[in-house]
């Protein structure tokens, strides 16, 4: 049985400025699967502060799909003072969804 999580948290991908041009396959394969887990090591860069505490599932969403979660480890400033960063638990590598429902949330975590 999953433990269920603390808080579950969406973080916006924006379409049209950051990810601009790039599909959610695209995003699924490169950089949640590759460059999130290894280059970054699990830190991504947020805009906007968050409220949530380590152990909260961060589900990412692009084009109004969630694409993908993490598991949240911290929240730190990043030195670029209009970012955040969220670091991420790399124990889990990040989960790919197509498009999620409730319902499959609902057996990840009974």
């Amino acid at each position: 049985m999953t433990e269920i999580p603390i808080m579950i948290r969406i973080l916006p991908m924006d379409k049209k400025v950051e990810w601009k041009d790039w599909t959610y396959n695209r995003i699924q394969d490169i950089f949640l699967l590759h460059k999130l887990p290894i280059k970054r090591r699990g830190k991504y860069h947020f805009k906007t502060g968050m409220d949530a505490k380590p152990g909260t599932v961060m589900l990412f969403q692009f084009d109004n799909k969630i694409i993908g979660s993490a598991v949240l480890m911290c929240i730190r400033k990043s030195n670029n003072p209009e970012y955040h960063d969220i670091e991420t638990d790399l124990d889990d590598a990040p989960g790919l969804f197509g498009i999620i429902s409730l319902m499959i949330l609902y057996e990840e975590y009974r």
